[in-house]
């Protein structure tokens, strides 16, 4: 059962040590923090997990670049790899040194990818049909 409002959250510690956030019902003009919205987590515990796709993703005939972001939280290379594997024609690349927004860290390494890729000049070594700037 999810609690009606958030009443007993605590304050976080701002800039010297004074609350910053409290509960719902504060005092007037405070910051506060929203209490859970039902019909947002009753949606988000009827989501469905992905099925494996990568039956389908074998199908594709054409090139394509996977790119990937060595520090990469949210989408681990090793599963960006995984998909790379699974196309025929895909060319792996790992991007060192960024995380999830590697193009916004590394947009100059990321473009060099793709016109490397759209061109046929990528500096790649091919494996098993997978190819990576590291060798991966």
């Amino acid at each position: 059962m999810l609690p009606p409002t958030t009443d007993n959250a605590p304050l976080l510690p701002g800039r010297g040590g004074k609350p910053t956030v409290q509960c719902r019902r504060g005092k007037a003009g405070k910051p506060c923090l929203s209490g859970p919205d039902p019909p947002t987590i009753r949606a988000q515990l009827g989501l469905e997990v992905i099925p494996n796709r990568l039956p389908h993703y074998r199908r594709i005939t054409h090139p394509c670049l996977v790119i990937t972001f060595q520090d990469d939280l949210v989408v681990r290379p090793h599963l960006s790899r995984e998909l790379a594997a699974a196309i025929p024609a895909a060319t792996y690349t790992e991007i060192p040194g960024c995380g999830h927004y590697g193009y916004l860290e590394r947009p100059h390494a990321v473009n060099e990818a793709v016109v490397g890729f759209l061109t046929g000049c990528g500096d790649v070594r091919s494996r098993n049909g997978v190819t990576a700037e590291n060798g991966q």
